[in-house]
């Protein structure tokens, strides 16, 4: 009986040890991204025509053909979209997910050609909205929305990360995306859970050390970006460097810790 008692106060004491543990990990809270210092300009896209009212939106090595006849068509996601020229110089794309709108994209070209805004209007999974506009500038020759574009700028909604602790390793979630990953530091690859991910999305990550974790994502097997998370010293602001492939520029997002 002293045994099972003795065994039940060394259980109690790790279970413990385990808790004040993961509650000391700086990067355990609640994080707010601040747009004011992230760092999104420099990345590049190419848009190429292919006749018949037909795009190729190409990220790096991703490619996303695209249909402009108004008419519904799949996505890579699992949803559809409807694509409508309305004049020469705008386009409107809708998104949709088990018949519901979830999105919608306005594309407007300038007069001269040289400048491209995309405002994006969105319902997220919990049900809020948000509204995010980026402005690219044409890098070289093209006409229309064929060429070469940078991002020059961005003003996006702002939203909220949550990290927890799960097992050997951290829950990363954007709640109003009922978006979640778990992960173990075992650099084997774990699944995205979420409403609208891409099938085939995974993510593996390494811990570097107490204020430092490497995580690099994949798509059915093909690396799409490496990210570097970083906590201050003073445990205050989280900051995710991004490299995609095919980009000269990271992303560089940069959260402050709410509780």
């Amino acid at each position: 009986m002293a045994y099972h008692f003795r065994g039940l106060k060394i259980l109690l004491l790790m279970s413990s040890l385990t808790a004040l543990a993961a509650a000391d990990d700086p990067f355990v809270g609640t994080w707010k991204v601040n747009w004011g210092k992230s760092q999104m300009a420099g990345l590049v896209i190419e848009i190429k025509d292919l006749g018949d009212n037909r795009y190729d939106w190409i990220a790096a090595d991703n490619h996303n053909e695209i249909i402009a006849d108004g008419k519904e068509h799949p996505d890579k996601n699992g949803g559809t979209y409807l694509l409508t020229q309305e004049s020469p110089l705008r386009w409107v794309l809708t998104g949709k997910r088990d018949g519901q709108a979830t999105g919608v994209s306005v594309w407007t070209l300038s007069e001269d050609g040289q400048q491209f805004k995309n405002e994006i209007k969105r319902t997220r999974p919990d049900g809020s909205s948000s509204t995010d506009e980026g402005r690219w500038a044409r890098v070289g020759t093209g006409s229309g929305l064929a060429g070469t574009w940078e991002l020059q700028g961005s003003e996006d909604s702002p939203f909220t990360l949550l990290i927890q602790p799960y097992n050997d390793g951290l829950s990363f979630a954007y709640p109003a995306d009922k978006w979640q990953q778990e992960f173990k530091f075992d650099g084997k690859d774990y699944p995205l859970n979420g409403s609208r991910e891409t099938p085939g999305e995974t993510s593996s990550a390494r811990r570097i050390d107490q204020r430092t974790i490497q995580r690099t994502s994949k798509s059915n097997g093909k690396v799409t970006s490496t990210d570097e998370w970083v906590v201050s010293a003073d445990s205050r602001t989280l900051t995710d460097t991004r490299h995609v492939p095919g980009q000269k520029q990271p992303i560089i997002m940069v959260f402050e810790k709410q509780m």
